[in-house]
């Protein structure tokens, strides 16, 4: 059965809700979170705004993918709030997130996967620090880093990193880069464990 084109429609006016009342609370806690004078409240406050920040970024993802409102110049102005109140630039996770789209599952994007020439110890780290919340904390980090020093992510520290390395546009600086490829994982599939296969990390 298909889906007709009014269950596919942006909530516009739920959505808007959501962002009015996410961002209420996000405010109304940091103010009180900065008037209190109990360690005990301002850890009750600071649990609570890591809880808001789920539906937050939820609608921030929305925004990401421009289905948060129809028009684009409002989708990407209510974007730009939240990126604000999440901590992040939304030009930064809006180009991240729809490169993630592009990579994820191919060669240069497997987080829970490594092939034979890998290290396994070191995929598993990347995967569980990221799982852990460290990798998060690079959001923050590479905000600052790109407004600092943006032409310290083309250096050899992380290119050498391949999830990093994909979020490049390839020719973005006249060199000739791989191509996102998407792995043949049907054949690899049939292959024989000694192969140079992908091997889950879990």
């Amino acid at each position: 059965m298909k889906a007709s084109r009014s269950d596919c429609a942006i909530p516009t006016v739920l959505n808007a809700g959501l962002v009015t009342a996410v961002s209420v609370l996000c405010v109304g806690l940091l103010y009180a979170a900065s008037h209190t004078g109990s360690h005990g409240m301002l850890l009750l406050y600071a649990l609570t705004f890591a809880v808001a920040m789920v539906p937050l970024y939820t609608l921030l993802h929305e925004a990401e993918h421009e289905l948060l409102v129809p028009n684009r110049r409002l989708n990407d102005v209510l974007g730009r709030w939240l990126s604000m109140l999440f901590g992040v630039s939304f030009a930064f996770m809006k180009h991240c997130h729809l490169r993630h789209h592009r990579k994820n599952r191919t060669d240069i994007e497997m987080w829970d996967l490594y092939l034979e020439h890998q290290v396994p110890w070191r995929r598993r780290g990347n995967l569980y620090l990221m799982m852990a919340g460290p990798g998060y904390f690079m959001l923050w980090l590479s905000v600052v880093l790109f407004a600092l020093a943006p032409g310290a992510v083309y250096g050899g520290f992380f290119q050498r990193h391949a999830e990093i390395a994909g979020f490049r546009v390839p020719g973005d600086d006249g060199v000739r880069h791989a191509p996102i490829r998407p792995r043949a994982w049907s054949e690899c599939s049939r292959r024989s464990a000694r192969s140079s296969c992908s091997r889950s990390l879990r």
